[in-house]
């Protein structure tokens, strides 16, 4: 807020201009340090003139009132004067409590303690199971928070601290991808100006900052000067010159709870990394230019997180593969749960593949930063633990996180490929194995899975894994396999797509549906905010769910029924459907057509048919392969003639 006024951004200009071109990295933290000192400084004395600023207009409107000929002018002029001084002491309660509003200009209701509640419920941690220092004896149920803060702290400190060592030699590294020379090329050269400011521009203004406080808003209100520091300290790092500043090694760790899972207990919480926005600034160029080439080095089954891939192709690839006419006696589909994934990624495993990668150095230093020499803090209820090392893992909540995941975990990928007889579709740790028979189960379990454990301490916990039989009537169980299903959960799709899963889906998406609206009645919206909300916070997971599993038209009439009864509310009087649905330019209001929106999905999952790539995904094979023994057409050509199908595995 304050960053707006010209004498504040010229007093920081000056902090900044005096650290341009710096000689050492440390000195970029001895400039944040002023830049925050000044901050603060200034934010006090703000306050306080705000606050007895409303002080004194309040008294002053309030004597003029009770005297015995009020001035209606001046009391009018007065009140606009407070106004505005109070919604400028509002807008920074807003951001203090962490509330973002969705529609300017609207009040306070219980909807907003109950968002707030629900929030903090998420976050704070009431309870944890503690334990005991005999053994053999039961753990406790503790609320004390630095007894939850100190076992929190051992839990992650233990997990994170005993980095499993590289092996002299493994079958393993023979299946790490490389980059062609010209991308090695491309990758060496230094970060521009340009790249800087256009990641800085993509940021949004009220993400959280890190430790060292300074938001994106920051960064966004003085580039170029940042730039003349932060470029420089970037091409030092990269050249191996200096270390960087320290404070990009300090880091915040939050827990959250984990969906359908117990929150007392330390392993069922997912720990979020806050790193300074200084940092993220890197890491977000950094995968930028990962992205350029990450074809080169990860595989189109590998969907999770890479640039123009769908995670509706892993989707739909496995369904294929589940509703298979005539699979092999013995063929499954093993869907693998991983413990702790990201946490266990080895550093050392990691290292080893950048460099066999052949990315140059100058990336390579760059990319340490964000996992090498880091120190983090337990948050838990507004409580910091004291700091310890992060010896492995790589952080979540970076934007460079996922890629460097992907990269480890390709070599395992590449090593399952090269068997003929196995399949993989993967959405980052979301992994699934398709096997022809039992031998391959087998040499899944027996020996790929304990070479990557052995390699780089990755864990396959099977018991929590699912296994698939293809075949069930000529499927025999190996030993101690992971539990028998005949239905998949992936990725929020319970496979394979069929009527009965369709049946269990549409009335938990409706009821979702509804409960999401009795939440959100009790705000206090205009018509225009009412259909926004609709659209976004209510609707969003109908769309998530629409393109694979298409709604039965019953469920896209009661659907459409609770958004039509939400939006309208009470009100008698409005436009017929077909103009309302009009965009606003055209005169209508923009309000959602739920059958039309499913329609416009479904046509762009058709359209993927059309695509010329020259390996399309497995569920067009296959749906192509259908549509040609049946109707002696591809399906492309089905949809040009507006030619008929009925495929009963497949949502076209």
């Amino acid at each position: 807020m304050y960053l707006q006024k010209p004498y504040i951004q010229s007093d920081i200009s000056s902090i900044l201009n005096t650290y341009i071109s710096p000689s050492h990295p440390y000195l970029w933290d001895i400039c944040k340090t002023d830049i925050k000192s000044f901050y603060c400084s200034i934010s006090s004395f703000f306050s306080k003139k705000t606050k007895s600023s409303i002080t004194n207009l309040s008294n002053r409107i309030c004597k003029l009132q009770n005297s015995p000929n009020p001035n209606s002018s001046l009391i009018s002029h007065l009140q606009t004067s407070l106004s505005k001084l109070e919604q400028k002491a509002f807008i920074s309660l807003t951001l203090r409590s962490r509330i973002k509003w969705y529609e300017k200009g609207e009040t306070s209701s219980s909807y907003f303690y109950k968002r707030f509640h629900t929030t903090q419920t998420s976050i704070n941690i009431n309870s944890l199971y503690i334990p005991s220092p005999i053994p053999n004896s039961p753990s406790t149920l503790s609320n004390n928070t630095q007894d939850m803060l100190s076992h929190s702290k051992n839990h992650f400190s233990s997990l994170w601290s005993s980095p499993p060592p590289l092996p002299p030699s493994s079958p393993l590294t023979t299946y790490i991808p490389t980059l062609s020379q010209a991308s090695v090329t491309s990758l060496d050269t230094p970060i521009s100006s340009e790249e800087l400011f256009s990641v800085i521009k993509q940021k949004d203004d009220h993400s959280a900052p890190g430790p060292d406080g300074l938001p994106y808003k920051f960064y966004k209100s003085f580039p170029t000067l940042i730039s003349k520091i932060l470029i420089p300290i970037f091409h030092m790092i990269s050249t191996n010159l200096y270390p960087p500043p320290p404070s990009w090694s300090q880091t915040i760790t939050t827990l959250i709870h984990k969906k359908n899972t117990d929150p007392r207990y330390v392993n069922n919480l997912r720990p979020i990394t806050l790193s300074n926005t200084d940092i993220k600034l890197l890491s977000s160029i950094l995968a930028t230019r990962f992205q350029v080439y990450a074809s080169d080095l990860i595989h189109p089954h590998q969907t999770g997180f890479m640039k123009s891939r769908s995670i509706y192709n892993t989707v739909l690839d496995i369904n294929s593969f589940l509703t298979l006419d005539n699979p092999p006696p013995e063929s499954f589909v093993l869907s693998i749960d991983w413990s702790k994934a990201y946490d266990r990624v080895s550093h050392s495993w990691l290292d080893h593949v950048l460099l066999s990668s052949h990315f140059p150095i100058s990336f390579i230093n760059l990319t340490h930063t964000s996992y090498h020499n880091c120190f983090t803090c337990i948050k838990l209820n507004n409580s910091l633990s004291s700091p310890f090392p992060v010896l492995q893992g790589v952080p979540q909540g970076d934007p460079f996180a996922p890629l460097l995941f992907n990269l480890t975990i390709e070599p395992l990928f590449n090593l399952i490929r090269s068997v003929p007889t196995l399949t993989i579709r993967a959405y980052a740790d979301d992994t699934t194995i398709i096997g022809h028979s039992l031998q391959d189960y087998h040499l899944l379990t027996s020996s790929i899975f304990p070479l990557y454990n052995f390699t780089t301490g990755g864990i396959v916990n099977l018991q929590k894994s699912s296994l698939y039989p293809l075949s069930p009537s000529t499927f025999t169980p190996p030993p101690n396999s992971p539990p028998i299903t005949n239905s998949l959960n992936i990725l929020g799709f319970s496979l394979p797509i069929n009527q009965n899963n369709s049946n269990s889906l549409w009335p938990s998406l409706l009821q979702k549906v509804q409960s999401r609206i009795s939440s959100v009645s009790s705000r206090h919206l205009s018509l225009k905010g009412r259909i926004l909300v609709s659209k976004t916070l209510i609707l969003s997971k109908i769309w998530y769910y629409a393109s694979i599993f298409p709604p039965p038209s019953h469920y896209i009439t009661a659907l459409q029924r609770s958004i039509n009864n939400y939006i309208w509310s009470s009100s008698k009087v409005h436009p017929r459907f077909e103009f309302a649905t009009l965009p606003l330019h055209k005169g209508g209001l923009n309000f959602p057509d739920i059958q039309k929106e499913c329609q416009i999905r479904h046509a762009k999952l058709i359209s993927c048919t059309f695509d010329l790539n020259l390996d399309p995904p497995f569920w067009i094979k296959s749906l192509n392969q259908y549509t040609i023994s049946h109707f002696h057409q591809s399906l492309p050509s089905c949809i040009i003639n507006q030619r008929g199908t009925r495929i009963p595995y497949e949502p076209l």
